[in-house]
């Protein structure tokens, strides 16, 4: 059954920016924001069950994101109050987390939510997605010893997002799917490096229009084959899933369903 995780060590609030990454076929490790401070925990015992294990205090941010770098190692991506995207070394030593090198993504604009960080499909090459009140950005760096040294940014849309995914790919290819907070407009783009950190976006698809203040959620499913699910008429309890299928560096949807679940609107399904 349920069981509580983020609020588990005595603190009451609103958890945001979940994100969450298999460390081994049995670990994973989470991190969130809880009152303004980001924490990562280790979960241990996953094949039998759920062990919960000393909660790490990462930064001060109401946004948060994080990804593997290797069996002993992560790397977290954030919000910090003097207008920076940071990025942050975790380490692990048997089921506890330690703090390591922090190293600063971006920080010429205010208020930025970061949304996800992914690695290039095998490679060391890091990309970061984040928004401030007016436009959506990505941006790419190389992890090495710790530090993540970037390139130049991009900017995707002149919007903030309400959420955004990073799906990787291949080496060089990964795919962004994004909501924008002010119209519910649900889109997609393929992202493309070359170098170590110059990124280019490919043509923009328009997916729909997601209803009730919600956001949508991506999946991967296969090497060329992407899901995306989103509520898409508020108090009917209709929902759209729509397969996109990759070619290059564009994206096409070639499926749809739309189905009612009997379910309350505020659910997003995959």
């Amino acid at each position: 059954g349920p069981f509580n995780v983020c609020g588990g060590d005595g603190k009451a609030g609103n958890v945001i920016g979940l994100d969450a990454v298999m460390l081994t076929a049995t670990t994973c490790v989470l991190a969130y924001s809880i009152n303004g401070t980001v924490y990562a925990k280790l979960l241990s015992g996953l094949d039998v069950g759920v062990t919960q294990n000393a909660e790490l205090s990462v930064a001060s941010s109401d946004s948060c994101t994080i990804d593997k770098v290797s069996a002993t190692e992560l790397v977290c991506a954030y919000y910090l109050a003097a207008d920076k995207v940071q990025a942050k070394q975790i380490t692990v030593s048997g089921t506890t987390l330690s703090n390591g090198t922090t190293s600063t993504v971006f920080s010429t604009a205010t208020t930025q939510t970061v949304s996800s960080i992914k690695a290039f499909s095998g490679t060391s090459t890091y990309m970061v997605l984040f928004s401030d009140a007016t436009t959506l950005r990505a941006i790419a760096g190389t992890y090495s010893a710790g530090a993540l040294t970037v390139g130049t940014e991009i900017t995707l849309e002149a919007f903030l997002a309400y959420t955004s995914f990073i799906l990787t790919h291949s080496a060089t290819k990964s795919v962004a799917g994004y909501t924008r907070n002010s119209s519910g407009a649900v889109s997609s783009s393929v992202i493309s490096l070359s170098g170590t950190t110059t990124l280019t976006e490919g043509a923009t698809l328009a997916i729909g229009t997601q209803a009730g203040g919600q956001q949508a959620s991506f999946h991967k499913i296969g090497t060329y084959s992407f899901l995306v699910s989103y509520p898409e008429t508020s108090g009917t309890e209709a929902y759209e899933i729509k397969l996109l299928r990759l070619a290059d560096t564009s994206l096409t949807v070639v499926d749809t369903l739309a189905f009612n679940p009997g379910l309350n609107d505020d659910t997003v399904m995959a």
